[in-house]
């Protein structure tokens, strides 16, 4: 289960997306749907931190290989 510590609305009707921080657990299925770029996500069971890469629709471990 995800949980949002935060959650806001960004952008117009057609283009808006919604900046996220939450905690989850490395098994949990990470939202890609509307994401903002530079959301974060923790996973509380490994510590890693994971911020969204809008251009490429995916999470990026923080300071994981580029």
């Amino acid at each position: 289960m995800i949980t949002y510590n935060e959650s806001k609305w960004l952008g117009g009707s057609e283009d808006s997306v919604r900046y996220v921080e939450g905690a989850c657990l490395s098994t949990d299925t990470k939202p890609t749907n509307n994401i903002a770029n530079g959301s974060q996500m923790i996973e509380m069971d490994t510590g890693k931190v994971y911020f969204y890469d809008q251009a490429g629709g995916t999470w990026r471990e923080f300071g994981g290989a580029s």
